[in-house]
């Protein structure tokens, strides 16, 4: 039956290139979808007893956000035993409240080009990079991360002329920096990443007026610009799970460990950071473990951080909050469903900003770029001025809409000022006072990430950067370990340049059912032949949920897509749950794609201790929908109280006080 089946997904795929497959080359790619042997999930409770049992690390990363996740991914490809701390839940701050772009930043480039900029080549720099990890990104996690488009919409052909020529010199950044400039009539990037986004186009009136029938009509042209998009928590979670439950020889399987709190760093006589004291914010206790050296990625309070080290140190980061809220499109409002990956970009606001409304989880999300403020928040929310100040951006483009407000967060964004400078013209702060310039504004701070080592304790910290880049960052901070401890006489040279070899630019996630980085000679020639690059993203999610959809043939088809497009082939182990249990198979909500089944192996397998964590990182219901979360609610306390033993006053408890922290997110 399952070669039946096979088959039947194989027809597809031939649908959408004329390429002959063998059975006997194609099936062991299919068949990995089902093969499910190199996870190794392992509960928070297991980790601990790790690291309480076995307290020696050869680095210890604090903060569990995109950074610090990037960072635990190197240091496991790289072989270095490692242990990831996070105060609240991953992902718990600025890495859950993004825009949920993968990309370089187009105003980036434009500034790069300007007269009067003297930081043209650090933009340039800036977007180039992100670039290149969004194509990266965009080929290792391609059940995450895909295309979006983004129309910009424009009143005279002037106008659409100067956006193309920008828009088309940011598609082609990385390829030519990395291949020179004959790329540009080359295919070396398409055979480096074969899951492209693709070029920008003008169009005109008619067909922005089909597009998106509900735009206003004093725009007569338009340029669509393509770049990522993906699901920021869940990108950090899958980074970490890979980290740690991926059985693959080229993969160390370290400890990752949400709610654990460090208490103070622990020195030697020289002042070096040797190791923590950690609090176990969960059961209360505390435990100490052994380290060689010590990552700071806490994002926002990475100066917090870095002054508990080192109270003389001097501090770096400028805050910025960056409100979003997700707008009803259930009868088209804003964007037609039939351009389910199309949005619309706004290149500037009356204030000068920025402003994207974008189509994401079948859903439309609207924000802007930052506004300064004076400190973190590790829960900042967007207030209702800001609000509808965002609406009454969005309703200059969409007059005619009739817009109402399902969900609303804010996210702070650290950002390096003065990096350029000298470190001792950069003044001390104490980093609730502010920024030091109190003119400042967010256009003149970038989003470079830098590399800081304390000379005092040799702390590392990773300062500023995005999303996007996340991976490159925790490379980088990784290498700069490595530097550290072979300078210290802790690891030998073999090692060090061993290592510093090792990258996870071709490190395909845990969900990723293609071939992992580590298969047999044999099987590395399948992973670069052009059988297991599909011709695009689409035919990849289209041969994975074809072949769920044959398999699993009594589940919905929305359903399917929606695991499938969130776990990858790791959507087979829920599924298998739905066969041995039909009842785990039930919608929680009529109209939602969300099951018990999925609830259950969320809370067992993936770093969920509350059931906040579960409804606004991992489902991300709270964002689509701040009142579904709410009606979710008392369906995912049952799971909890069953899997936790629950009394009926427990559950009541933490019914209330979930509930009142879902409220925040309605406007």
């Amino acid at each position: 039956m399952r070669r039946v089946l096979i088959r039947q997904a194989r027809t597809s795929i031939l649908t959408i290139r004329p390429v002959r497959f063998s059975t006997k080359i194609f099936d062991p790619l299919a068949e990995s979808i089902a093969d499910t042997d190199h996870i190794d999930y392992r509960s928070r409770t297991q980790m601990m007893n790790q690291a309480i049992e076995h307290p020696d690390y050869d680095v210890l990363i604090v903060g569990g956000g995109a950074t610090g996740a990037g960072a635990l991914l190197s240091a496991s490809r790289k072989g270095l035993r490692t242990l990831l701390i996070d105060a609240h839940d991953f992902a718990g701050g600025t890495s859950s409240k993004s825009t949920k772009l993968l990309h370089g930043g187009l105003r980036y480039l434009e500034n790069a080009f300007k007269l009067k900029n003297k930081n043209r080549r650090e933009d340039f720099h800036l977007v180039n990079e992100a670039i290149n990890e969004r194509n990266i990104l965009l080929n290792n996690i391609p059940y995450l991360s895909e295309q979006v488009g983004m129309i910009i919409p424009l009143t005279n052909i002037f106008e659409a002329v100067y956006y193309y020529c920008g828009c088309m010199l940011y598609h082609q950044i990385a390829n030519i920096t990395k291949n020179g400039p004959l790329s540009l009539i080359s295919s070396a990037s398409a055979r480096m990443y074969p899951f492209q986004v693709d070029a920008p186009r003008i169009i005109g009136r008619e067909t922005l007026r089909s597009m998106v029938p509900s735009l206003s009509k004093k725009f007569k042209y338009g340029v669509l610009l393509y770049d990522g998009q993906t699901d920021d928590s869940a990108m950090v979670i899958d980074s970490i799970l890979t980290a740690t439950s991926m059985k693959d020889p080229a993969v160390k399987s370290n400890e990752a460990l949400n709610y654990t709190k460090l208490i103070n760093f622990i020195k030697n006589a020289q002042d070096k950071i040797t190791g923590a004291k950690i609090l176990d914010t969960v059961s209360g206790k505390e435990f100490v473990v052994n380290c060689k050296v010590a990552i700071n990625a806490a994002g926002i309070f990475a100066d917090q951080l870095k002054t508990l080290a080192n109270p003389e140190a001097v501090t770096r980061l400028a805050f910025a909050k960056g409100d979003h809220i997700t707008l009803n499109n259930s009868q088209e409002e804003v964007l037609p469903h039939k351009l389910r990956n199309v949005g619309v970009f706004i290149p500037k606001t009356p204030d000068g900003r920025v402003m994207f409304v974008l189509p994401w989880l079948n859903s439309v999300i609207a924000g802007t770029t930052d506004k300064i403020v004076p400190s973190p928040q590790i829960h900042p929310y967007a207030d209702d001025n800001s609000v509808n100040e965002i609406l009454g951006n969005v309703k200059q483009y969409f007059p005619q809409s009739n817009m109402q407000v399902v969900s609303k967060w804010s996210g702070i964004r650290p950002l390096v000022q003065d990096i350029k400078a000298p470190k001792e013209n950069i003044h001390n702060k104490n980093i609730n006072d502010g920024p030091s310039l109190p003119n400042i504004q967010t256009k003149d701070l970038k989003r470079v990430h830098v590399i800081d080592v304390d000379e005092k304790t040799d702390l590392i910290s990773i300062y500023g950067g995005k999303l996007t880049i996340f991976r490159i960052m925790g490379e980088d901070a990784v290498d700069q370990a490595l530097t550290l401890m072979h300078q210290n006489k802790q690891i030998s040279l073999q090692f060090y340049t061993e290592a510093r070899a090792k990258s996870t630019e071709n490190l395909h996630f845990i969900g990723d059912f293609r071939p992992k980085l580590s298969a047999p000679s044999n099987e590395k020639v399948l992973i670069n032949s052009v059988l297991t690059r599909f011709a695009s993203r689409h035919s990849y999610i289209q041969f994975l949920t074809q072949y769920l959809e044959e398999t699993y043939p009594f589940v919905d088809e929305d359903i399917i897509q929606h695991l499938a497009k969130r776990y990858g082939h790791r959507a087979v182990l829920i599924l298998n749950e739905m066969v041995t249990d039909k009842k785990k198979a039930v919608r929680l909500h009529e109209g939602s794609p969300y099951t018990r089944a999925e609830i259950e192996h969320l809370a067992k397998n993936e770093f969920v201790v509350y059931p906040i964590d579960l409804l606004i990182r991992r489902l991300r219901v709270s964002f689509l929908e701040a009142n579904l979360s709410k009606k979710l609610l008392a369906h995912v306390i049952d799971v909890f109280a069953e899997l936790n033993g629950w009394t009926k006053e427990q559950r009541d408890q933490e019914y209330k006080k979930h509930y009142e922290l879902l409220e925040q997110m309605e406007f």
